[in-house]
């Protein structure tokens, strides 16, 4: 069995914003409220789906059409404990950038 967070990462969840952040952004931030929990179910997936090889955000925007990916990613690992990790390979990026790889690895048993 996986440990992880008592939290379900594909309940639905108003996305974080910074307290002094701009009235749009909080607006932004309850509009997806509906789509998060789906989301972050896409992105956990995707990571599964990868394997070893793991995935860039881009890569994983891409391949999701998720185009919050980074933050969903970043969700899963800070606020959903799910065992999401920076890798030491690159990947380019479509712009010939490097990329960090990020992996989903299972917790031991």
């Amino acid at each position: 069995m996986e440990q992880g967070s008592l939290l379900d990462p594909e309940e639905p969840a108003i996305g974080a914003f910074q307290r002094d952040a701009h009235e749009t952004a909080r607006g932004a931030a309850i509009d997806l409220y509906e789509r998060s929990g789906k989301q972050r179910g896409a992105v956990l997936k995707a990571f599964r789906e990868a394997g070893e090889s793991g995935l860039t955000d881009e890569e994983g925007e891409l391949s999701t059409g998720i185009t919050r990916f980074r933050t969903r990613r970043a969700e899963l690992m800070t606020k959903y404990n799910q065992p999401i990790h920076k890798s030491t390979m690159r990947r380019k990026t479509t712009r010939g950038k490097p990329a960090i790889v990020w992996v989903y690895q299972e917790w031991p048993s």
